[in-house]
């Protein structure tokens, strides 16, 4: 890993595994996840009374759902990174020992075949993306650690593409690592795009002001393009007022167009438009897509639609969720502003699952 001079916190970041771009309200930091035996399992004991690790769990998303959460997705997928791991070394094993030639052999020989060399140009760039957490280092301060990054990132991944050629050399993987999974129910109110009995239910928390929200949104296009009806969305509203001001507003101006039958339209036009979100702006919006302008106007002025934002803000903030945008994708959390490539692994996993493709 690169390590980089002491920087202050970032409200919009990006970190490793199922965590990608998001816009999050500050936080108290989270607990830790310990290690312990199976739910089931005596943690103590008070004279007759048993207190298990599952009654320790219920209680601390009871008390803490954000930490709760955090801290059972982290472990999920430490365990889940490092179990492809094992299954790379051993798809590298067998095809090792199908050539004939040691396995460290075989990855040295395929990793130069495929890595990239990294430019001047390549670094430039990776410098000028990653400015901010440099803490005003010159490209000369950090030049050897980034090289290093850099050199490492495109050895993972080259190692990522032959694994995924000996994977589906391999025929079918079976997954049994269960992933957290938790129960997002959808107000009456939510709009929804796909068929009601979907094999794949996505449930999205966004915010119409939040920059990566607008980002990920070419992405759920690609997706809904790719799996067709095998996937339904839900939207729902978690408009983080604290650092998006305007995001309230615009969730209740969306819920005003819902009524007229057009969220989706509208949606599209306030990321499309993310810099202007004031009233005034929300009613000309309306008119673009061809609302009842009048009704709209009512609508928005009257505060009618605000009670169903705060509905769906409550369920976010029971879910334990702390940044936009936020997934479920049957259940399974994903954050941020994830590539194509991460929802498309949940949601094959999720259609074999169910025995589909």
């Amino acid at each position: 890993m690169i390590r980089w001079p002491e920087t202050a916190l970032h409200v919009c970041v990006m970190t490793v595994g199922l965590t990608g771009l998001a816009c999050a309200q500050p936080a108290p930091p989270a607990q830790a996840a310990g290690q312990s035996a199976g739910p089931s399992a005596v943690a103590a004991r008070i004279g007759d009374r048993a207190i298990t690790v599952e009654e320790i769990d219920r209680k601390w998303q009871e008390l803490d759902a954000a930490s709760f959460m955090k801290a059972t997705q982290e472990r999920y997928d430490v365990r889940r990174r490092v179990l492809d791991t094992l299954i790379g070394d051993h798809l590298i094993a067998e095809e090792a020992k199908r050539r004939g030639t040691p396995a460290d052999r075989l990855l040295a020989d395929e990793l130069a075949k495929r890595v990239r060399e990294v430019t001047e140009t390549d670094l430039q760039t990776a410098y000028e993306q990653m400015r901010g957490q440099m803490n005003g280092a010159a490209l000369e301060q950090v030049r050897v650690p980034l090289m290093q990054y850099l050199v490492q990132q495109r050895r993972n991944e080259a190692r990522e593409g032959l694994v995924e050629e000996l994977r589906a050399k391999a025929g079918a993987i079976e997954i049994a690592l269960d992933p957290p999974r938790y129960t997002v129910s959808s107000a009456a109110h939510d709009p929804v795009r796909g068929p009601a009995g979907a094999p794949v239910e996505i449930v999205e928390f966004s915010d119409f002001q939040c920059p990566f929200c607008g980002r990920v949104a070419p992405t759920l296009n690609r997706v809904r393009e790719t799996f067709g009806d095998q996937v339904k969305f839900v939207f729902r509203d978690f408009p983080l007022t604290s650092i998006h001001p305007q995001a309230h507003q615009a969730a209740e101006a969306a819920e005003c167009a819902s009524e007229q039958g057009k969220f989706w339209e509208y949606h599209d036009v306030l990321f499309a438009n993310q810099r202007a979100l004031g009233t005034s702006d929300l009613k000309r919006h309306a008119t673009t897509i061809g609302l009842d302008a009048e009704a709209f106007a009512g609508c928005l002025d009257s505060g009618r639609t605000r009670p169903r934002v705060e509905a769906d803000l409550a369920a976010a903030q029971a879910l334990g969720l702390q940044a936009t945008p936020a997934f479920f994708i049957n259940g399974r959390f994903l954050s941020g502003a994830q590539p194509f490539e991460a929802f498309e692994r949940i949601i094959r996993e999720e259609l074999a699952r169910k025995g589909l493709k």
